[in-house]
């Protein structure tokens, strides 16, 4: 178990890091669009992401050893936050995803007053992501996703 978890937000010399994590085999095994992204895709998303921090967070999660274990990310939209976690192949079933979780919604609940919820799109599959956000307070909506996704969503205590 990882005690010493902290984020940090992400910089632009993350951009390779997150380049990784994203073209993991299980992350895109999951993913909304599960074909590989490019390098060029990527670092033009990555920039764009890093200069649009009114509506979009990085941050990367530092363990006790200062190593990189995960990323997670939020994307504003009206009151709605989007969110997307993934952790480090070599993290991976040690706590850290719930670590990950927890102080994500701290950081935004600080950064964005007017943020009512945050949403979690999961692919049905995704056993693992589905339980941590349900551990997490989130509520599945009834809702049958025809495109293979199930919606968790989390009011935000304000």
């Amino acid at each position: 178990m990882h005690w010493g978890l902290r984020l940090r937000e992400a910089q632009l010399d993350d951009c390779e890091l997150f380049f990784e994590w994203v073209n993991d085999l299980e992350v895109r095994k999951n993913a909304l669009n599960s074909k590989n992204i490019y390098w060029n895709e990527h670092k033009s998303w990555f920039e764009k992401a890093m200069s649009s921090l009114s509506s979009v967070k990085l941050f990367v999660g530092i363990d006790e050893n200062d190593e990189a274990v995960g990323q997670i990310r939020f994307e504003k939209d009206g009151v709605k936050a989007v969110i997307d976690i993934s952790v480090d192949s070599r993290f991976r079933q040690q706590g850290l995803g719930k670590q990950l979780l927890e102080q994500g919604i701290k950081r935004i609940e600080e950064f964005w007053q007017d943020v009512s919820f945050i949403e979690a799109v999961v692919k049905i599959g995704n056993a693992s992501s589905q339980r941590l956000f349900e551990a997490g307070g989130f509520k599945k909506s009834p809702d049958k996703n025809a495109n293979g996704f199930h919606r968790f969503a989390l009011k935000l205590r304000r």
